[in-house]
């Protein structure tokens, strides 16, 4: 059965809190010192960059899940090879769980617990997360040529909360993978014993969504792309303007 992940206040490993805000230390100090120095124009030029080569060199699973997803052709259960693959298809629980807060019977679970901020000068409050875990058994995904085992110890979905408790200063939200979704799943296929299991493979992205939301963003893209290479161009002709 899935272990569970569990982390605090956004969900972030502590090591990636500590690198994101040294990082926005140093952004913010060298955002006034350009000010200060009056070379602020070349801020039109470096962001852009910055935000480029983010992008590039350090992807978010969810942006590398989105990549495979388009290069990786789909596979077949009955026919399936070992490495990273694509399968899309029903789940079907064989290691059932509980959820932990409305005891919910699932494949697998998030659960996210949420705390009041103090009133704002309007009188107006946010929510944070204080806590968040995730945990997924062992199901299996099934299309029309047969099933293969799924493995879902560090296995990332994106579903959204299903429930959700309202009132007070704290809040809980879970949401669900669950008997008959219909998903698509990235991750490594191998062998256990001569039977296929898809599972975590060191640093390989790991991940169920819907392919709903899959198409959507695969019909969007182009215009996505079209817009950023817009604005790219754009901010090019206003650094040189300002330059000159």
């Amino acid at each position: 059965m899935g272990k569970v992940v569990s982390t605090i206040e956004d969900g972030k490993p502590w090591y990636k809190k500590i690198v994101g805000f040294v990082a926005s230390i140093l952004f913010i100090g060298l955002f006034f010192s350009f000010i200060a120095l009056g070379i602020w124009k070349w801020l039109f030029l470096i962001i852009p960059i910055l935000l480029i080569v983010n992008s590039i060199f350090f992807p978010s699973n969810k942006s590398k899940f989105l990549k495979a997803q388009a290069i990786l052709p789909a596979s077949k259960a009955n026919s399936i090879a070992m490495g990273m693959v694509e399968i899309v298809g029903d789940l079907e629980e064989i290691e059932p769980i509980v959820s932990p807060y409305f005891t919910k019977k699932c494949i697998g679970y998030f659960y996210r617990i949420e705390k009041e901020s103090k009133p704002d000068d309007d009188g107006r409050t946010t929510y944070h997360t204080i806590h968040f875990e995730q945990k997924i058994g062992v199901f299996n995904i099934l299309d029309e040529t047969g099933f293969v085992q799924v493995d879902g110890t560090d296995l990332e979905f994106y579903n959204k909360t299903a429930d959700r408790s309202e009132g007070g200063a704290t809040r809980h939200s879970e949401g669900y993978l669950l008997q008959d979704d219909y998903m698509m799943l990235i991750g490594y296929a191998s062998s256990n014993e001569g039977k296929t299991v898809i599972k975590k493979e060191n640093k390989n992205i790991f991940i169920i969504a819907n392919p709903a939301n899959i198409e959507n963003y695969n019909k969007h893209l182009p215009l996505l792309n079209a817009f950023l290479t817009t604005l790219f161009i754009v901010t090019l002709l206003i650094l040189f303007i300002l330059l000159n």
